[in-house]
């Protein structure tokens, strides 16, 4: 897979990917900032004609695989293989997403939004159901192997339609425990960056390297120990 030319990167993950905190709620209501965050610097620094930036506070890797594949397929016609380029910032293994008819829309839920107060807001079979998720879909060898299911059903998508991509973690690495030697053999290697270090994800080296995560006043940081600023995602691209 050859990028020939430059026109669009399309970036995917959770929270940091999306820019989460670079700016003040006064300033951007939503709470996240995708302009400002290091795709949008990153495809500046390259050149590329486009950026898409689909990452979502709070998604999980679910949301992750299932984006992407409808945003290349929807898109095929605007693109050739060889022009687009994906990264991929690949997020916490216990998250998970569901539909909801009602709402007509996906619903992201993850460890901790129970103690939120739109929590509440969920109907009443949601926020039962994600109870009973907790309790027995997230031992760590059921998340650990979708995960890896997530991470190799999007590798080989994107090297079936000859679309360079680049995977990194944003803050849980994979595991590289001998239980998921056959997931690791197939793991193109080159293209996920020290995917079982650590102190390679993103929030771990920007915390290394000096950089301060977002605290609001009187609370607690989010997203896994607070979101950077822009400085940090410029950094990082």
């Amino acid at each position: 897979m050859e990028l020939k030319t430059r026109e669009c990167l399309l970036v995917n993950g959770c929270s940091h990917a999306a820019g989460s905190e670079i700016d003040p709620p006064s300033l951007e209501p939503r709470g996240w900032t995708p302009t400002k965050a290091f795709g949008a610097h990153l495809a500046k620094r390259l050149g590329f004609a486009r950026h898409v930036n689909l990452a979502m506070p709070g998604g999980s890797n679910e949301r992750i695989l299932r984006t992407t594949v409808e945003f290349v397929g929807a898109h095929a016609s605007e693109f050739s293989p060889d022009s687009l380029f994906v990264l991929i910032l690949w997020t916490g293994p216990a998250r998970f997403e569901v539909y909801n008819e009602n709402w007509r829309s996906w619903v992201h839920l993850c460890p901790g939004v129970e103690g939120t107060t739109w929590f509440d807001g969920y109907p009443p079979e949601l926020r039962q159901y994600f109870k009973y998720h907790m309790m027995v879909r997230t031992t760590p060898v059921e998340i650990a192997t979708r995960r890896w299911v997530e991470v190799i059903l999007l590798q080989e998508y994107l090297t079936q339609r000859g679309i360079p991509y680049f995977f990194c973690n944003a803050y849980h690495p994979l595991d590289a425990a001998e239980d998921y030697a056959s997931f690791r053999e197939q793991l193109l290697a080159a293209r996920y960056y020290r995917p079982f270090d650590q102190e390679a994800t993103f929030w771990h080296t920007l915390r290394d390297a000096g950089f301060e995560v977002r605290r609001p006043v009187g609370k607690t940081p989010r997203g896994f120990q607070g979101h950077y600023g822009e400085d940090g995602h410029i950094a990082w691209a």
